[in-house]
């Protein structure tokens, strides 16, 4: 249990043991693991320059730069070895979540309010894809291990997976909860598993195949189901609610 700041996401480094936190009050903390030598939680780095609350973290596969959304609409891309800004990227109404492609260094997916998905190329500083296709605010956007399908869930409850090589019309949609839709997670690539997780408003979390269209009910939160994920292995599924709960479960094969 470490002092900082009040804070909405967490964000595991994809190398070292370091994390994220980022914040109601627009800024984001790099801090360190604890170690046996070094019990405590260490601060190492914080940035502010957004000017409303943020609503998303990504760290880029190398590690070296850090990816953030805030409520003032704009997408940030900072270098963790300064804590500096490289690029304040504009496009959405609101946005919602960014993600690093596994694949690429400079490729960003955002989503937005504005029920829009932007692929974004940080090295000619401006959006390179509009993809649409949700009729509501989008809540959440992330793509398979490989970075070839992406994944994202709106609030009027839809998912829908999309092709990031051609970035036409939806490979799959499908309404989940009536309640809405908070986050989504693919099983991991390799694992021999379609199944999409999708956290609902309704506080229930879902498995979704989407080659025979079923879906599965896993469980359920008092209150909405706010985040959910897989493990590495895709042999675990996380969930966390708005009641304080975490629940885990093993994933059937």
């Amino acid at each position: 249990n470490w002092q900082g700041h009040l804070s909405g996401n967490i964000e595991v480094h994809p190398i070292k043991h370091l994390f994220t936190t980022s914040s109601d009050d627009g800024s984001w903390r790099l801090w360190a693991l604890p170690t046996s030598s070094e019990p405590a939680a260490a601060l190492l780095l914080s940035g502010e320059g957004h000017s409303d609350w943020l609503t998303s973290c990504s760290f880029s596969p190398d590690g070296d730069k850090l990816a953030t959304t805030s409520g003032d609409s704009t997408v940030r891309v900072w270098d963790l070895s300064r804590g500096l800004c490289l690029l304040s990227l504009r496009g959405h109404l609101r946005a919602t979540w960014v993600h690093f492609l596994p694949s690429c260094d400079h490729l960003l997916l955002s989503s937005g309010r504005d029920h829009m998905l932007l692929l974004w190329d940080e090295r000619a500083s401006t959006w390179a894809s509009e993809i649409r296709g949700h009729a509501h605010p989008v809540e959440h956007c992330t793509s398979d291990t490989t970075g070839r399908v992406a994944a994202s869930c709106d609030a009027g409850g839809d998912v829908k997976l999309w092709d990031m090589r051609s970035l036409r019309s939806a490979l799959y949609s499908a309404p989940t909860s009536p309640s809405g839709a908070n986050q989504v997670s693919l099983c991991p690539a390799g694992t021999g598993s379609e199944e999409v997780a999708v956290a609902g408003g309704d506080g229930l979390v879902r498995l979704l195949r989407p080659s025979s269209g079923h879906v599965t009910e896993v469980g359920g939160h008092q209150g909405a189901a706010c985040t959910v994920c897989f493990d590495h292995q895709g042999e675990t599924l996380l969930s966390a609610g708005a009641d304080g709960i975490v629940q885990v479960w093993r994933r059937s094969q």
